[in-house]
């Protein structure tokens, strides 16, 4: 997880917003790990990340179930 937990918590106190991605190098391996990235996300106290719509950045709830 990068960046560590400890990071993560630091960001969610300043209230950073925050964007999921990945370096993958297969298209198989484009959301490897995703869950272990929302389990941190969560521990550090987000309740949503941030995507690009429609050329503005766009707060989204993926973290809670459906």
């Amino acid at each position: 997880l990068y960046p560590s937990p400890w990071v993560l918590r630091q960001m969610r106190e300043r209230e950073i917003p925050i964007v999921v991605s990945s370096d993958a190098h297969l298209p198989s391996e484009i959301q490897l790990e995703f869950d272990v990235a929302i389990a941190g996300i969560k521990a550090a106290g987000y309740d949503e990340v941030y995507v690009l719509l429609e050329g503005a950045w766009q707060p989204v709830n993926p973290l809670s179930p459906p």
